[in-house]
């Protein structure tokens, strides 16, 4: 079997749990329960949040055995450092342990569903849907924190010339990519969903924004062209795919970045229903 990042995060909890223990074991007194109740609290409360939930339920747990060791006078000069590293590694295992709780309620992908070509990663650095959703999140709870707008934007390239090869479809595909991480703003994070999926979290940007960054993005793409070794010529995209796009705005349209991305999907497909050709999406202002 495959290590995956859930092996990962799972194994970070399990380090976290352990140096806890470790931590903990030499305590006086009922210290080393006050710890041992700790991680459990935090592993099992944080999996029933996420990252961020996991850090806050972290950081009351090492609250809760601080003020312990303060009761039962073992607080000294003498155990900060021990209590420092104690905090610490609560704080890693209640976020691991919200990853991984996030990751685990997640539906398993269908087997059945028609799978396509892999994400055009690498093009200039595009994020995977994995991480790109823990990164939507983080910049939700920012723009939620200090009252800001936040954006979602996705454009599907449909390749509609099925004289293309794997290669030139590749190239295609990357394109449009290309042209999206080009096209944004310094502070904006492309990601992949999919080869034929790409999209943007765009920071600080309202309903207008999105809409005025995507019409430069399929403007630009539709005049551009890429190579078809195979078959021995150079093709324009708009002549070969149909592009669509959608977005969704923080909070309207959703507050997480699982209910972000949906939205933006349904947009997507509502705009491919009247998009011909690749050009500028359907603008409802």
């Amino acid at each position: 079997m495959a290590w995956t990042e859930r092996h990962s995060v799972a194994a970070t909890a399990l380090a976290a749990a352990g140096a806890a223990g470790v931590l903990g074991a030499g305590a006086p007194g009922a210290l080393p329960l006050v710890v041992l109740a700790a991680v459990l609290v935090t592993a099992v409360a944080a999996l029933a949040l996420d990252a961020f939930g996991g850090l806050v339920v972290g950081l009351a747990a090492a609250a809760a055995v601080t003020l312990a060791k303060q009761l039962g006078r073992a607080w000294t000069p003498d155990v900060f450092g021990e209590s420092l590293a104690t905090t610490a590694v609560l704080l890693l295992l209640g976020w691991s342990c919200g990853r991984l709780g996030r990751r685990l309620r997640q539906p398993p992908a269908d087997p059945g569903a028609p799978r396509g070509e892999e994400p055009a990663f690498g093009s200039l650095g595009l994020l995977t849907a994995e991480v790109a959703e823990t990164r939507i999140d983080e910049e939700v709870a920012r723009a939620g924190r200090h009252g800001r707008p936040l954006a979602v934007i996705l454009v599907r390239t449909v390749l509609t010339d099925d004289a293309l090869g794997p290669a030139a479809r590749t190239k295609a595909h990357r394109t449009v990519a290309r042209f999206l991480e080009t096209l944004l703003g310094e502070s904006d994070v492309p990601f992949a969903l999919a080869a034929d999926c790409v999209g943007a979290v765009l920071l600080e940007t309202d309903a207008d924004g999105a809409w005025d960054v995507l019409a430069s993005i399929l403007h630009s793409a539709a005049d551009a062209t890429f190579s078809d070794r195979e078959g021995g010529r150079r093709l324009r995209l708009a002549e070969t795919a149909d592009v669509a796009a959608g977005i969704a705005v923080f909070p309207e349209d959703g507050a997480d970045a699982r209910s972000l991305i949906d939205s933006a999907r349904r947009a997507l497909e509502a705009d491919a229903g009247h998009t011909p050709g690749a050009g500028a999406p359907q603008d409802p202002r």
